[in-house]
């Protein structure tokens, strides 16, 4: 099994970029829900503080952990301890490249350090 991690920036057309099979696992990462929601993506966990989502109606019937806004790690990053607990296979962190914060990228960037069987998308 394994784990795709959607996370902002989201990339158009992620199913074009990665075949994601019934048995894998996809987790949202915060704002990533709502465009994960627009490209009609299949989704088991909406991860995050949340604190950048659009509507926060559309969280109401997911499965959703809700993390808090002060905390020692990204919401990328806890969606990455979350798929290690799972023993993935392979983690795929989907997006993450630009935006406004580059901070966030660079974060990404370490993830190698905690994710040795990671790969980004």
């Amino acid at each position: 099994m394994n784990v795709y991690i959607i996370t902002y920036p989201t990339p158009k057309g992620i199913k074009k970029l990665v075949d994601i099979k019934d048995s894998d696992v996809v987790i949202a990462v915060d704002q990533a829900v709502d465009h994960v929601i627009e490209q009609n993506l299949r989704f088991d966990l909406a991860l995050g503080d949340f604190d950048s989502i659009k509507d926060k109606n559309v969280l109401k019937d997911l499965n959703v952990k809700r993390l808090n806004v002060v905390k020692d790690v990204t919401d990328t990053h806890q969606a990455v301890l979350e798929a290690l607990e799972l023993n993935a296979e392979t983690i795929y962190l989907v997006g993450g490249f630009g935006g406004e914060r580059i901070e966030h990228f660079v974060g990404h960037l370490t993830l190698f350090n905690v994710a040795d069987h990671l790969i980004m998308i």
